[in-house]
């Protein structure tokens, strides 16, 4: 880390009106190209285009993209002291109703670090790693048969249920086993709902139902509370 502030340091700061990036219009920026659920796609072309170092803008918002991964490291270790979560994705999981740890700011996040920090000791984590085997051998099962049959592999569905296996058996104790059910779990049903939605409005030029509610949207994030409040109940019966 010190070698990496230091680096970082002695580099000339570039204005950001000198970046290059994608053409834009005015007032919306460009919002007129941006994808919520495929931006990650968006941002990997336009970095082949313009560099390791890239502007864009969303009406008002500005947004810079760095590629480095010594600088993403030096941006996530000074979290939250320099670099914080924008207001637009504060706003949207605070109205989805799952803001924590991952996206709050200032002495929210410090109160909340201090909750979440003593399950990742060594000690908690030697007792996580059996649940944490089985899902990876189920997901290496998986790729290996669908290899064996000349399959295509969905490779951002597969690790995403691969996520909520292990997140859900390290934090509740229950063994899901998405990447064997797919989509018939009550709650990947609902994620796979839920995360395009957290991206959409994210992004989008306006978040319209910040203040006009989806009533679907409003459904699954009803039934995955329940779905997780059904776990904890669960592990404290143990």
């Amino acid at each position: 880390m010190g070698d990496t502030a230091e680096a970082l340091a002695t580099i000339k700061p570039i204005p950001y009106r000198s970046l290059p990036g994608p053409k834009r219009l005015p007032l919306l920026g460009n919002a007129h190209l941006v994808q919520g659920e495929v931006l990650h796609q968006q941002l990997e072309g336009w970095a082949r285009e313009y560099g390791g170092k890239f502007r864009f803008a969303i009406t008002s918002r500005r947004f810079l993209v760095v590629t480095d991964p010594e600088a993403i490291s030096s941006v996530l270790k000074r979290r939250p002291q320099l670099f914080r979560k924008g207001p637009r994705l504060v706003q949207v999981v605070k109205d989805l109703g799952f803001h924590g740890v991952f996206t709050a700011n200032d002495e929210a996040w410090r109160r909340q670090r201090q909750l979440v920090m003593p399950g990742l000791d060594p000690a908690h984590l030697r007792s996580y790693l059996p649940p944490g085997v089985g899902g990876t051998q189920r997901l290496r099962s998986s790729w290996r048969r669908k290899a064996e049959q000349e399959q295509p592999i969905d490779l951002l569905t597969d690790l995403m249920r691969y996520t909520v296996d292990v997140t859900t058996s390290l934090a509740f104790g229950q063994d899901l086993n998405t990447i064997e059910q797919g989509d018939d779990t009550a709650i990947q049903k609902h994620l796979n709902f839920i995360f395009p939605k957290l991206a959409q409005r994210n992004f989008a030029p306006f978040d319209i139902e910040h203040w006009i509610k989806d009533r679907e949207t409003v459904q699954h994030v009803a039934a995955l509370r329940a779905a997780v409040q059904g776990f904890i109940a669960n592990t404290r019966e143990l």
